[in-house]
């Protein structure tokens, strides 16, 4: 079971996007519908239990408003996904001298939230 960095345990995130190259490069697998993951909040204390019941793979340049509003961050639209998420995109391949693109792929990826803590 993989452990998430933290997320929000509020109900309105219900999606993340990883990069397809950032995975690739640190040898990860890519996520399955079914796959179970332990959530963790800033000091690595088990939050919540969610498991993944979507995986599309998407270029960056289609994702929608609907991707955004479905991840729940910030103000939920198109314009913070894409600011927050390059921003983060540019510092993760930076690590391995790599920038993002437009053309890149975007492993977005739904879950449900099956467990957390009181």
């Amino acid at each position: 079971m993989p452990i998430y960095a933290p997320i929000s345990l509020r109900d309105i995130k219900c999606a993340t996007s990883h990069s397809l190259l950032g995975l690739q490069l640190r040898k990860e697998r890519l996520p399955k519908i079914g796959d179970f993951a332990l959530v963790t909040d800033w000091n690595g204390t088990a939050q919540s239990i969610i498991r993944t019941t979507l995986v599309k793979l998407v270029p960056y340049f289609a994702i929608r408003e609907e991707h955004a509003r479905i991840e729940g961050e910030g103000d939920k639209s198109l314009a913070y996904w894409k600011k927050a998420h390059w921003a983060y995109y540019t510092r993760e391949l930076a690590t391995f001298h790599r920038h993002p693109r437009e053309s890149m792929i975007v492993v977005f990826e739904q879950f449900e939230k099956l467990y957390s803590k009181p």
